[in-house]
């Protein structure tokens, strides 16, 4: 999926207008802006993820395989989207999405980690205090 796409010669510089159909390559479904996208995951219970930390922990190629064949990469996968998601909505979200980010999605996925982990859930309360104390780019 992708959110708040410009195909258009200058589209990115017109973020705050209309696509300008005159001006794409082709036309695009979706036309919604990130943080609209962003309200429709977390209204179907979905948590968003800006997550990166898997190329920079070297969890990529031959190191991320038996990570996914036992399906343990889930678990760094939904750490790090609850800390890139906090910092979304602290930086970057409407009110409508920092509400249901911070009162149903976060509590959510942190509920999951607390009853299969709770030790990593400790972590991430830690880290969720970091990143509310203007800490960026926490990861596991």
């Amino acid at each position: 999926m992708d959110a708040g796409t410009r195909i258009g010669v200058g589209g990115y510089s017109e973020m705050n207008k209309e696509h300008l159909l005159h001006k794409e390559q082709f036309t695009i479904n979706d036309t919604r802006s990130l943080d609209e996208f962003i309200y429709d995951l977390c209204k179907n219970g979905y948590l968003p993820s800006f997550c990166t930390a898997g190329y920079r922990e070297g969890r990529t190629g031959a190191n991320f395989m038996p990570l996914a064949k036992q399906a343990t990469v889930k678990n760094f996968c939904i750490a790090n989207g609850i800390l890139t998601f906090k910092e979304y909505l602290m930086d970057y979200a409407s009110p409508k999405v920092k509400e249901i980010g911070n009162n149903d999605i976060i509590p959510k996925y942190l509920l999951w980690i607390e009853q299969r982990m709770p030790e990593l859930a400790k972590q991430i309360h830690e880290k969720l205090l970091l990143t509310s104390g203007k800490e960026r780019d926490m990861h596991f």
